[in-house]
């Protein structure tokens, strides 16, 4: 920008100053920004000289904007087309999708606000970027102000938090609104039992009638709902008994005890059902004699929870037939102890005549492991939030072939016992640790650290691929209300390793046949490669080097969505479990 007294231009400047009539509009600026300013001190008097000169340049900027954004509009109409430019304004879908990315409504107001192209593409797309709505702290009024502005044939999706301030609103929208929902999330507050039977009569009236887009839903719905499949309910089970026969997943929990018997009415209700989750905070032990409950030929996928330390998981599973089952999986919202754990795995993987494909062992700061075992007629069976050592689990697992496990397992399984026999395994897959989660020593927390002895840490006659994988950090604990992963906001660590620690592994940690090379991958790991010898020594040690960044093959097997996805969390949006990321 040249200065008013600047002297005479070059020829290479010349095309960079500014014309007599912008140098007039920067003077022009100048002066509105000082009347704009004096006109919000004279009126806002209580406010200081930053607050209002912030209020002056966004007076300013508004209009500035308005009027770029005319002139664009109109050189685009004049030249787009002589020039070939495909315009995002002759493309609404791709705004459309531009804008989904932006999670927040702050930011997708602040996208409308950036031209008038753009406010035209945010608003003409309600169902994709305003029809979801979550209010669950907002004064009253604020729900049916923010549903009125979506045109009323537009699908909702409505997440809402019912309190003894908001319960009348939240019943009138969703009487007025319920035919055009497609999602409904209600979390009745535990201050409603102050207004009695009121409240929730209200909600369930205002839920008996037809909702002819839901599909998924928490609250006590009554009505005629052909599309709804997914119900998540806490509360009593006698509520459940109206739902639609499309309902095809359900995740259940009450406050009290469980018994044998809501578990045989559960399963009763739900025959035709593929999915289902059973929340137990309390769990009364049945006789001896009680019979087994009586499961569907249509259930692929059971998954059991259990908030209490003193129920007994085992004793649950005996009382269900869930052999056969394609998905099973028990979670602890409350650790448990290793031979409680082992104990619930021996029940899940040890009754059942096929034997183990692969498995997965995730180890979380603060001792939280996770295990999903993956049997080779595609069953699969999970077990989640337990403190497990594994030097008792590795009994579990003396026929595995195929294991991914964190390095702090592993290691401190070595550490504690001595050397390994990896026995049968012949893919193994070794999850790195976070630098700021390796506590005690590196000794215990990372395999590159082991220190060097005579005979090596890692028996492998049958070993044939090492997978090396990244790791990853979780930005929150795990929250009351969910036991998600991903929902905790697990970041995948990109990392690298050097040549010579990886040559160091292989000769001094891993005890291979004579003349054997193992076949390495380093999957989402990179490779520093700055030491051509190290590098040139590794490619001689092994059999082939592969540095896969695919985020779908880890042991050459397509990854499958995991089955026990949404029934394993009170959330609307979750994926499970984080391994399927990886």
């Amino acid at each position: 920008m040249l200065s008013d007294d600047a002297g005479e231009p070059d020829a290479e400047s010349t095309q960079l100053s500014f014309t007599p009539a912008l140098n007039d509009f920067r003077a022009a600026t100048r002066r509105a920004l000082e009347q704009e300013y004096a006109r919000h001190s004279a009126f806002e008097s209580q406010q200081n000289s930053s607050e209002i000169v912030q209020k002056t340049m966004i007076m300013i900027r508004r209009h500035l904007d308005d009027t770029i954004a005319l002139f664009a509009e109109e050189h685009n109409q004049s030249s787009g087309s002589a020039r070939g430019v495909a315009r995002l304004v002759q493309l609404p879908e791709l705004l459309f999708t531009i804008f989904g990315h932006l999670e927040s409504v702050s930011d997708r107001i602040a996208a409308s606000q950036v031209c008038r192209s753009w406010r035209t593409g945010a608003l003409a797309a309600p169902a994709l970027l305003w029809a979801t709505i979550a209010s669950h702290s907002q004064a009253e009024g604020v729900l049916t102000k923010r549903i009125d502005r979506v045109p009323k044939h537009v699908p909702l999706a409505l997440s809402v938090w019912v309190s003894t301030s908001t319960w009348k609103e939240v019943a009138c929208v969703l009487e007025e609104n319920l035919s055009h929902i497609r999602i409904l999330w209600l979390r009745m507050d535990d201050s409603l039992e102050e207004s009695g039977e009121q409240a929730s009569q209200a909600i369930r009236r205002a839920l008996a009638r037809a909702a002819p887009y839901l599909s998924a839903t928490t609250g006590p719905f009554a009505g005629i709902a052909p599309r709804l499949s997914l119900v998540k309910f806490y509360g009593q089970l006698d509520v459940l008994r109206s739902l639609p026969s499309t309902v095809d997943r359900v995740m259940f929990s009450q406050a009290q005890t469980t018994t044998v018997e809501i578990l045989r009415q559960f399963f009763e209700y739900f025959d035709s059902s593929t999915a289902l989750c059973v929340e137990l905070d309390g769990w009364e032990v049945p006789d001896v004699a009680a019979a087994p409950v009586q499961i569907s030929s249509n259930l692929q996928t059971l998954f059991i929870e259990k908030n209490n330390s003193e129920i007994e998981l085992p004793n649950v599973l005996s009382l269900i037939p869930h052999t056969a089952l394609l998905n099973v999986a028990v979670h602890y919202r409350k650790e448990d102890t290793d031979s409680n754990a082992v104990t619930a795995f021996e029940v899940l993987v040890s009754t059942i005549d096929t034997s183990l494909d692969h498995m997965d062992v995730l180890h979380l700061p603060g001792d939280e492991t996770h295990i999903e075992a993956f049997l080779q007629d595609g069953r699969r069976r999970y077990l989640g939030n337990i403190k497990l050592r594994w030097t008792v689990a590795r009994a579990m697992v003396a026929d595995l072939r195929h294991l991914r496990i964190s390095e702090t397992l592993l290691v401190s399984a070595v550490v504690d016992q001595g050397p390994y026999d990896l026995g049968s395994i012949v893919q193994l897959g070794i999850i790195l640790t976070p630098a700021h989660h390796v506590h005690r020593s590196l000794v215990e927390t990372s395999i590159f650290a082991m220190p060097r002895q005579r005979g090596c840490w890692f028996r492998a006659p049958a070993l044939h691929t090492l997978t090396i994988l990244p790791s990853f950090v979780l930005d929150q604990p795990a929250p009351e209300d969910s036991m998600s992963l991903s929902a905790r906001g697990a970041i995948v660590v990109r990392c690298a390793v050097g040549p010579e620690m990886l040559h160091e592994l292989l000769e001094w940690h891993f005890d291979l046949d004579v003349g054997r090379k193992l076949r390495l991958i380093l999957h989402r790991v990179g490779l520093v490669t700055h030491d051509l010898k190290s590098v040139a020594r590794l490619l001689e040690q092994v059999e082939d080097l592969r540095i896969e960044e695919d985020e779908q093959v880890i042991y050459g097997l397509d990854e499958e969505v995991s089955p026990f996805n949404e029934l394993h969390s009170w959330d609307s949006d979750s994926r499970f479990p984080l391994l399927d990321q990886l």
